[in-house]
């Protein structure tokens, strides 16, 4: 069941659904990449877990296609038949006369893994909207799907201190390691069994030019390749990384993710 909700001109929405609709993803329609989204899901009017903390559409949506395409590879030896990894970004008007900001035209961000969230009596699922731009003909759509998921798309929040020049990260429960751009550190120690192995920040936006090729299209600037929001790494075989970047100024927020937990 498709529900629809207007974002034409506004800077924040907050959104929550209930029993019938059960949502397996949303499309954003004319919203900036840097808008932000939140998502929690409350079981029994009770206990509310997060289940997106806060992340913008475009590192949404990039990872998202990062893994999937990760997982395909892991199950094939032949490339993905159809390309889910591209977006485009556009200089989209605003509700602001003569001004123009740059917006996603579409975007489909998954709520939950093969399928959809189930909300039964007494179940809500949030989800809140900000850092939107005011662009004209914004809106959001939730579409269900034709089962039911087993797992909804959740991401565990890690934060790094700034005032702590190291920090080691644990990965045992996780698949994915997600790390906004902006917030590449110097280097990184992935320890694997019986090895150690060293990566700075050019050794991983080359690793994610090779793994993903083109990311996404930008109006003015043409085809990314690699990376526009953020990396994303298989770590599945990984114990834990140890992550170091001098001279910080701010907190750092990683991401990880487990499609199965």
């Amino acid at each position: 069941m498709a529900k629809t909700f207007e974002l034409t001109g506004v800077t924040s929405k907050k959104i929550v659904l209930e029993k019938p609709h059960n949502p397996a993803a949303m499309i954003l329609y004319n919203v900036s990449p840097s808008a932000k989204v939140k998502v929690t899901i409350t079981r029994n009017n009770t206990h509310t877990i997060t289940l997106i903390p806060d992340l913008t559409v475009a590192t949404l949506k990039e990872s998202q296609a990062k893994m999937e395409t990760l997982s395909y590879k892991t199950n094939h030896s032949v490339p993905l038949p159809f390309n889910p990894k591209t977006y485009e970004i556009s200089d989209m008007p605003t509700t602001t006369a003569n001004e123009v900001k740059k917006a996603l035209t579409s975007v489909e961000i998954l709520l939950a893994i093969g399928g959809e969230v189930l909300l039964n009596e007494g179940d809500k699922l949030t989800v809140t909207l900000s850092n939107l731009q005011k662009h004209d003909d914004s809106h959001v759509t939730f579409l269900g799907g034709y089962q039911i998921a087993q797992n909804e798309y959740s991401y565990k929040e890690l934060t790094w201190k700034k005032e702590d020049e190291e920090i080691a990260l644990e990965l045992t429960d996780a698949h994915y390691l997600i790390m906004a751009k902006p917030a590449l550190a110097d280097k990184y120690e992935f320890i694997v069994p019986n090895q150690k192995i060293t990566m700075y920040t050019r050794d991983l936006l080359a690793n994610q030019s090779t793994h993903f090729g083109i990311v996404a299209y930008d109006q003015q600037d043409g085809a990314i390749f690699g990376t526009n929001s953020c990396v994303v790494l298989d770590v599945r075989s990984i114990n834990s990384v140890h992550v170091t970047k001098e001279n910080r100024t701010a907190d750092i927020k990683y991401y990880t993710v487990n499609p199965t937990a």
